[in-house]
């Protein structure tokens, strides 16, 4: 299990891992995983019931995982996450799927991406 600690200032206060990382409130990981399910459905075209096995599934193996990488999870933007489930990883966003996701993100409450496209660490094929 991971140890990750309640307070960052207090290193002698540890946690043990849950299912929801630490600092993130289960409202804030439902939001997120919801905004992922709707960018599966609205950008990419996905079935509602295709998009949420994806997303189930992607979850218990997250779950799975220690906290730190849970928490890693929570700094993917959501549009990769849909794009990497749907094999669209690697192609431009058109400007339809740009502004839906935009759209969905203006609705949840955050602020639309300027520049909404793929991201792909350099050494990712190396």
């Amino acid at each position: 299990m991971a140890n990750l600690r309640k307070d960052p200032n207090d290193p002698l206060t540890p946690i043990t891992s849950t299912t929801t990382p630490a600092f993130l409130s289960e409202a804030a990981v439902d939001e997120y995983w919801y905004l992922v399910e709707r960018t599966l459905t609205d950008v990419f075209g996905e079935m509602s019931r295709e998009a949420k096995r994806k997303v189930q599934e992607l979850k218990k193996k997250i779950d799975s995982t220690p906290q730190v990488d849970k928490l890693y999870w929570y700094h993917v933007d959501p549009l990769q996450v849909a794009a990497d489930l749907t094999n669209n990883a690697y192609r431009p966003l058109t400007e339809i799927e740009r502004r839906t996701y935009n759209q969905l993100r203006a609705a949840n409450g955050s602020e639309p991406l300027q520049d909404a496209v793929y991201r792909v660490p350099d050494d990712f094929n190396e």
